[in-house]
């Protein structure tokens, strides 16, 4: 959420009207394993 709103002002700053690329899914987190040592 944050990252697109810099990204927007990061445009808007230089004054480049250029749509920003979509970014890849970001992988699913692992859950953490359960080691019993």
């Amino acid at each position: 959420m944050n990252n697109e709103q810099r990204e927007e002002r990061r445009d808007g700053a230089k004054g480049k009207a250029r749509p920003v690329p979509p970014k890849p899914p970001a992988p699913p987190p692992q859950p953490p394993k359960k080691t019993n040592s």
